[in-house]
């Protein structure tokens, strides 16, 4: 009798601490479900967003145009007497423009476009409330806006709000726009309950009826299923992972009881909503209703109609399976099932089936950003480490990048690195024994000083590597206007005609002798300064920089904020020094600002969780160099794509006025050309990234990569030259012909146009 009492004892004693370390166990599951409700970490991933979409006066739209810009922006055209909301705009007659604008004068050639941009937290368009574009025989001529307090204001250019780049968890792409319960419409989530549990509201987290109906259909060999609840997959795919074990399905069903006593349904529903996976767009994964429906129908959550919510309710079962640009009948299977249930249920009625059934599909997957974008991101990255941003999580970031740009770019890289793979012998050795060839391309928006795209490589998920803000390398000939315009400071000496001496020399210094050489070995004795330059000759730049001094040289580097090291002797004047193309794109923006100077930046602003402004990027420049100089040096360049070594510019039928420089370093290592406008900078280097001869020049390697891509980021703007300094005059003079080129082409083979005479800035 005792024996059976101390087993009682014992057994009573084991299954008091198995039932107190059972409510221990779920007194923990408890604090870390509220704990992670809390923290509310599926509505806080980083946001990345483009610039804003900028229209300026240079812009060669009329009024067709710019309207069917706001409607493939998805505003709504509103009529002369309708008020604006945001995401609206109207088209008005001279009449009809608004009356503040005291300066239009009568005109009947006048009209006016007024819209209000789509919400956001941008703070560029804190101030504004509508903008007006005005059109003078249908061309753009004048801009305007009203801020908060309805007062009126002149101005450069107006404004589209920006476009969501990207979002990150962690380390993870995704797509997700996290929307309020009440933004999402109801048949969204009755087409949800549905399908994927009709006793939602009724259930305390588990369905017991749902979890016998999915045993016996597995066991008996039915259509697989499930059984589990909406908070039960809430569970699972929030706080669980998606392993297939009973003790994760066991943590899953307490966890669900103890959710559903912490938050209401109504709660469990929206989070749900926002979290649910709905797919994979390249490497971003599709997170929620919001940001499926934009991806599915390009349109947002609340624009739905009750058949696309019924196709995101059924593609949710499988994402992969039931994808509806993959696999349309499969989806289209699924959907009739999901308004099949809605109408058994009574949320839709037997006609709305019929016609619902009868809609359409989706076709077209909205595409996201190239294989080449992550490059500006890390980019971005980078420089908020630099700002002491480190915690991003939950941040929205307002950047730079302008994603037709960042599009152009990519698509001249890869399109001219192929064909020179496949054409140049070199090259194409080299890539059959596994060499593969590089490019970097850093484009900058003069106006703004922001970089509108940044490659830094051919595709990211190879290597992540960003060679056009880390990597350097020897710049060659590119570095030659320094040379050039540290002669142009002494204008007493010197200016664009003045004539310096191409032949061979050797210059004796520490013990060392240097004899610089033309690339092709020819030379061409006197020549203007302009003729030197633009035809890149090493042996006359060489002598030049001799003349000033290495030391002034560098020093006018160092004024256009080149910061890498560059030694004092004489072989730098040819460039044999090392840069990142961030370097010369900085420096070469000072030229076309004509010496007004301001560090590229990718950050325009960051703004927090709770919407305060943490960070704004207020661009500083700076003259760095007078302007009437700088504009001697430009009106030099400009012939380097004219007649010199960057022509296939001109010959290309290139109309906007542009200035640039080729290089090519001595051992044929690496190609560049640096290239301007009134509006753009840009700047490409080719090569490999273990250093290696690729016989490419800077002419058939990189300038054709600028030209592609400068073509379509200029197709919309005007051709606008340069306006000078007053010191400044433009001159015709003779043209300097020699009987060959510094390649040793005869003057037949140059461009003849405007032969006779070109134009100097004086």
């Amino acid at each position: 009798m005792k024996k059976w009492k101390k087993i009682l004892l014992s057994t009573a004693v084991f299954a008091t601490l198995i039932i107190i370390g059972f409510i221990s166990w779920l007194f923990q599951l408890h604090n870390q479900v509220a704990e992670s409700l809390a923290k509310k970490t599926f509505s806080a991933p980083v946001s990345f967003w483009s610039s804003q979409y900028l229209i300026n006066l240079d812009s060669n739209y009329n009024v067709e145009q710019v309207s069917e810009i706001f409607l493939k922006r998805g505003y709504r055209l509103r009529e002369k007497e309708q008020s604006l909301r945001p995401g609206d705009f109207k088209t008005l007659a001279f009449d009809g423009c608004p009356q503040q604008i005291s300066n239009l004068a009568y005109n009947e050639d006048l009209e006016c476009l007024q819209f209000k941009a789509l919400s956001t937290v941008d703070p560029f368009f804190k101030t504004i409330s509508d903008q007006v574009i005005v059109f003078e025989k249908n061309k753009i001529s004048q801009f305007f806006y009203f801020d908060q307090s309805q007062v009126i204001h002149s101005v450069d250019f107006v404004a589209l709000e920006p476009t969501l780049i990207a979002k990150y968890l962690g380390e993870a792409p995704v797509s997700q726009i996290y929307t309020p319960l009440g933004e999402i419409p109801s048949y969204c989530s009755r087409a949800v309950i549905a399908i994927e549990d009709n006793q939602f509201l009724e259930h305390k987290g588990f369905s017991t009826r749902g979890l016998l109906r999915a045993i016996k259909s597995n066991v008996l060999g039915g259509p697989r299923q499930g059984g589990s609840t909406i908070t039960q997959q809430l569970v699972k795919n929030y706080f669980l992972t998606a392993e297939r074990t009973f003790k994760r399905k066991f943590i899953e069903l307490f966890m669900s009881l103890i959710l559903e006593n912490v938050i209401s349904k109504d709660e469990i529903l929206e989070t749900y909503l926002n979290i649910i996976y709905l797919g994979q767009n390249g490497s971003h994964q599709i997170i929620g209703f919001p940001a499926a429906s934009q991806y599915y129908f390009q349109k947002s959550i609340q624009d739905l109609e009750i058949h696309e919510c019924a196709l995101l309710a059924a593609v949710l079962n499988n994402p992969g399976f039931f994808d509806p640009f993959k696999h349309p009948d499969r989806a289209l299977k699924r959907r009739t099932l999901v308004l099949s249930k809605m109408k058994d249920l009574g949320f839709i009625s037997e006609d709305e089936y019929k016609d619902f059934q009868a809609k359409t599909m989706p076709v077209s997957p909205q595409s996201f950003l190239s294989e080449t974008a992550p490059y500006y991101l890390s980019a971005v990255k980078q420089e908020l480490k630099e700002k002491k941003i480190t915690e991003l999580s939950g941040l929205t970031i307002f950047t730079g990048m302008n994603l037709d740009h960042q599009d152009q770019a990519q698509q001249a890289v890869a399109s001219h690195l192929k064909q020179i793979e496949q054409y140049n012998k070199k090259v194409k050795t080299n890539l059959e024994k596994g060499k593969k060839l590089e490019a970097t391309f850093t484009v900058v928006n003069n106006n703004t000083g922001c970089f509108s795209a940044i490659i830094g490589g051919r595709n990211f998920r190879l290597s992540q590597f960003n060679r056009a803000i880390d990597g350097k390398r020897q710049v060659g000939s590119i570095t030659k206007p320094f040379v050039y315009l540290s002669a142009l400071e002494n204008e007493d000496k010197y200016n664009p005609q003045t004539i310096i001496e191409d032949s061979p020399f050797t210059h004796s210094y520490q013990g060392q002798k240097w004899s610089p050489k033309n690339y092709g070995g020819k030379f061409f004795g006197p020549i203007p300064m302009y003729f030197g330059l633009k035809n890149s000759l090493n042996l006359a730049t060489a002598s030049l920089g001799l003349q000033i001094g290495v030391d002034s040289m560098i020093s006018t580097a160092r004024r256009f904020l080149v910061e890498s090291e560059i030694q004092d002797v004489p072989s730098t004047l040819l460039g044999s020094f090392e840069l990142t193309n961030q370097e010369v794109v900085t420096s070469y923006l000072g030229f076309a600002k004509l010496g007004l100077l301001a560090r590229p930046t990718t950050l325009r602003s960051v703004v927090d969780k709770q919407d305060v402004v943490i960070f704004e990027n207020k661009i500083s420049w700076q003259q760095v160099f007078p302007a009437h100089i700088i504009a001697k040096l430009v009106g030099m360049m400009k012939h380097t794509n004219i007649s010199g070594t960057a022509k296939l510019i001109h010959l290309n039928g290139f109309q906007w006025p542009s200035a640039g420089k080729t290089g090519t370093t001595s051992d044929s290592k690496d190609a560049w050309y640096a290239g301007f406008t009134k509006n753009f900078t840009g700047v490409v280097w080719v090569g490999y990234d273990q250093p290696e001869n690729h016989s490419l020049t800077g002419a058939s390697a990189a300038v054709p990569i600028w030209l592609n891509a400068m073509k379509e980021i200029h197709s919309n703007l005007q051709p606008k030259d340069w306006t000078w300094p007053e010191k400044n005059k433009v001159e015709k003079v003779p043209t300097f012909m020699p009987s060959t080129d510094d390649e040793g082409n005869t003057i037949e083979n140059l461009n003849k146009e405007n032969l006779d005479t070109i134009e100097l800035v004086m």
